[in-house]
């Protein structure tokens, strides 16, 4: 199963003030570690939060989701996710959910209906949560945008989020913004843990670098009694170190792996290459939804620029003659920056970074 492990680090200084507390300084330590393929994506993260008083709280999460091959315009995603949380000698708090999404798409358009159900438990309570939600996007070069909407049945309250996010990147900055709202609620005898009202959140990432980005942002979120989240408001800076894996790189036009991603999901079979079985030619074949162009150069093509045409929702080909051997190729979305694509093994040069991949075969 070829695949690509990230790793990174993430050191960051926070104003928080969680309902019902004082605000409070607080530094963070949070390692990261994600492996992704074209069907498969894998993620954990842990947090460590030290606040003034010295008091900590320790948070991990874990999460995993699979997709079906594509049917042509829809696919099957199978997910799960487990997280826990504990404040000092307090009994911890989490959850254990799994959850199943149908993906409807086109090549700059798509969108999901989605079911969670699982485990959450707290201090003194256990609960079977059930999720509904519905969502929507739309990709064109720089700018992503989705919305969603959650329905979510916990512990005998229902509620409702609506929630609007907005991506635009290039190769100085990434900026995030997310709006949303929780307009009704229904609780026994009119109380519950989650609370009806509006929240914003903002985040902007500065690469300094190959593997170091600063990242600020601020805003406030309502309570997840689900996931145990209380609401917060905060306002936080820090620095992003990648560990290991791809050097990191900024997408001008940030294709739906990154996206949902962020948002909780897998993703679609976003920049994979493949090439296809010997003969006169071969199939060289890039998985890449929400494009305009697609190009791509290497030593197959003595480093000439070669455009590729789109044959499918989200593919695009290009037949060239290639004989066996270990090849270096670079691909461009857009007219942006040249980058390493999925499904080959990254490697630095003098002249950048540039993906590594092995064409094996006789050529008749």
């Amino acid at each position: 199963m070829a695949g690509q492990a990230v790793g990174s680090l993430a050191v960051g200084a926070s104003l928080i003030e969680f309902d019902g507390f004082l605000a409070s300084g607080a530094v963070v330590f949070a390692p990261s570690l994600q492996f992704d393929t074209p069907r498969l994506a894998l993620a954990g993260q842990t947090s460590w939060t030290v606040f003034e008083s010295g008091n900590g709280v320790f948070q991990a999460n874990a999460s995993a989701g699979w997709l079906t091959g594509s049917r042509g315009w829809w696919r099957l995603e199978l997910s799960g996710s487990a997280g826990v949380s504990k404040y000092l000698s307090e009994r911890g708090s989490g959850h254990l959910l799994a959850g199943a999404r149908v993906h409807v798409f086109r090549s700059r358009v798509g969108g999901w209906v989605g079911l969670t159900a699982g485990q959450s438990f707290g201090r003194s309570a256990f609960g079977v949560p059930v999720e509904f939600t519905m969502a929507g996007w739309h990709v064109r070069r720089r700018l992503t945008i989705l919305g969603t909407a959650t329905a979510t049945g916990f512990g005998g309250e229902r509620y409702l989020d609506v929630v609007g996010t907005m991506r635009w990147a290039s190769p100085s900055v990434e900026l995030e913004a997310r709006l949303g709202a929780r307009p009704w609620i229904r609780a026994p005898g009119g109380v519950g843990e989650a609370g009806t009202g509006g929240y914003g959140e903002l985040t902007a990432l500065f690469p300094l670098g190959q593997r170091l980005a600063v990242s600020v942002g601020g805003g406030n979120h309502l309570s997840d009694p689900v996931r145990r989240v209380l609401g917060a408001r905060y306002l936080s800076a820090g620095i992003r170190l990648k560990a290991f894996g791809p050097p990191a790189r900024t997408d001008p036009a940030p294709g739906l792996t990154a996206i949902m991603r962020r948002l909780g999901t897998a993703g679609i079979d976003e920049g994979r290459l493949e090439i296809g079985p010997a003969g006169p030619t071969r199939a060289v074949r890039l998985h890449a939804a929400g494009r305009t162009t697609v190009e791509l150069m290497g030593d197959f093509t003595d480093w000439g620029i070669v455009a590729m045409t789109q044959v499918g929702p989200g593919v695009w080909e290009v037949r060239l003659p290639i004989a066996p051997g270990i090849y270096h190729v670079n691909v461009r979305f857009d007219g942006g920056p040249w980058t390493v694509p999925a499904g080959t093994r990254p490697e630095r040069t003098e002249f950048g970074s540039v993906g590594v991949i092995a064409v094996s075969g006789p050529t008749s």
